[in-house]
């Protein structure tokens, strides 16, 4: 704009010296040179026009470039909150749940209180004696630390597919003692002579007992298991 305001300038005073409207004017060469020193750099000025024009292209398009980076940068950083969000609240639950383990760690329960209180809970479902318990015999319904220790129970890990197949296997199978006494009572049945009220409420009694020895089997094996 510079260069062309002196270029007008310069046209002013050339035509205000040809009408000789102003004698105090420079003289024509002098204006003509330095109408064509101004025309010159007006020419070298033009010339870089098209270097500017590529150069305001080439910001247009880094800023547009850059304010898609910033989008994807803002969408991650949303994703990122997310996450941290989650993060948080998995390590706090993480963090309760450490605290519970060390806590079952450091106050660990003996099996034969669990036993114990397998057989309390089973005393609900059955008040019958096991069938080979005799009037005098201090043997309790369920084993002691020591047999467990030397039952199948306490087997390695590795054998704990056997073991449990074996389990399974035992709890399907009822009791001699308790098949002699359902046997018998379905004999009694079947000769024709009735069952008496004793023997139906014996039998009663066997088979509760039977599903009572059930329930604390597989107490146990959960609890050795475990």
């Amino acid at each position: 704009l510079e260069s062309v305001d002196d270029l007008d300038a310069i046209i002013k005073q050339m035509i205000a010296f040809l009408l000789e409207q102003d004698r105090t004017c420079e003289s024509l060469a002098s204006l003509s040179e330095a109408f064509r020193r101004k025309q010159q750099q007006l020419k070298l000025l033009l010339s870089k026009v098209r270097a500017h024009r590529e150069r305001e292209q080439t910001i247009a398009k880094l800023e547009r470039a850059v304010k898609a980076r910033d989008d994807v940068i803002e969408n991650i950083q949303n994703k990122l909150h997310i996450a941290e969000t989650a993060l948080t609240g998995a390590i706090y639950q993480a963090g309760i749940k450490i605290k519970a383990v060390h806590q079952a760690e450091a106050k660990k329960v003996n099996s034969e209180h669990v036993i114990r209180f397998a057989n309390q809970i089973s005393k609900s479902y059955s008040v019958a004696a096991p069938l080979f318990w005799r009037l005098g015999d201090a043997s309790r319904p369920f084993p002691t630390e020591v047999e467990l220790r030397v039952s199948s129970l306490a087997a390695p890990r590795v054998n704990a597919p056997t073991t449990t197949t074996a389990a399974l296997s035992l709890l399907r199978q009822p009791s001699a003692s308790t098949s002699g006494l359902l046997r018998g009572a379905v004999g009694g049945t079947g000769t024709g002579r009735g069952t008496s009220p004793l023997a139906a409420s014996f039998s009663a009694a066997a088979m509760q007992q039977q599903q009572r020895l059930s329930f604390i089997r597989v107490i146990i094996h959960f609890a050795v298991m475990m």
